[in-house]
């Protein structure tokens, strides 16, 4: 059960649900575990008490870790898989060593991170295959390293996508949002300006429908961001 919403809950967990139909499954022998995934921890710790499901998959990393003090624990005591998703917090965090590193000081079962080209498979196998953790002193400096990134940002999941307006959001808004946030017009090169100009003709196509913003399970103000980038760049 795949990116589950609060609202959801009942649907899927109800008389006739997807629960049901996937215990069925089960029972029939057409699939062997029934997993769990959720950006919200509260909704996973609430399922897994029912003892209905094999693994849960939930976003966990330095700047994400939530699921510390109560989700991965009770996994842990009822023997349910855990899958860490966005170890890297969707690529903004650069550094795998330190990513592996910061897991490995914790019983999760399996890490799932993206690579995109063959170079990015062999660091990730390289650094997987220590199982050292962090030391509390540089757990501490990873944590003034990835400070100011705050939390406010896109991870790439896509989940915003289809726009009706055919934008690609992750790429065409929230990635250059987050490229010049901070900057200031005159300081920015032709190039990143031209560059950024071009792309206005996407971000006037936006509605502001909101669904965007709906889909977003980080709630991020899709809407503003796209009006804060037409501001700066609709200057010439």
């Amino acid at each position: 059960m795949h990116e589950l919403e609060p609202h959801e809950v009942t649907q899927v967990m109800g008389k006739g649900g997807a629960l049901d139909a996937f215990k069925k499954a089960k029972d029939q022998g057409m699939i062997d575990f029934i997993g769990l995934t959720s950006h919200h921890p509260a909704v996973m710790v609430e399922l897994l008490k029912t003892g209905e499901f094999d693994t849960v998959m939930f976003p966990f990393n330095v700047i994400e870790r939530e699921p510390e003090p109560e989700l991965i624990p009770l996994a842990q005591s009822q023997d349910i898989g855990t899958i860490v998703m966005k170890p890297l917090a969707g690529g903004v965090i650069r550094s795998v060593e330190k990513c592996f590193k910061f897991l490995n000081g914790y019983p999760v079962d399996l890490i799932l991170n993206g690579v995109a080209n063959l170079a990015e498979l062999n660091e990730n196998l390289r650094y997987a295959e220590s199982a050292d953790p962090l030391t509390p002193e540089e757990l501490k400096g990873f944590e003034q390293e990835v400070a100011p990134l705050g939390k406010d940002f896109c991870r790439r999941c896509s989940y915003c996508m289809p726009c009706p307006s055919d934008i690609l959001i992750p790429i065409m808004i929230q990635l250059p949002w987050e490229m010049v946030k901070g900057c200031s017009y005159e300081g920015m090169s032709e190039q990143k300006k031209e560059m950024w100009r071009k792309l206005t003709v996407w971000w006037q196509a936006c509605e502001e429908c909101g669904r965007c913003e709906e889909k977003c399970p980080y709630n991020l103000p899709v809407i503003k961001r796209k009006n804060e980038l037409l501001e700066i760049f609709s200057k010439e």
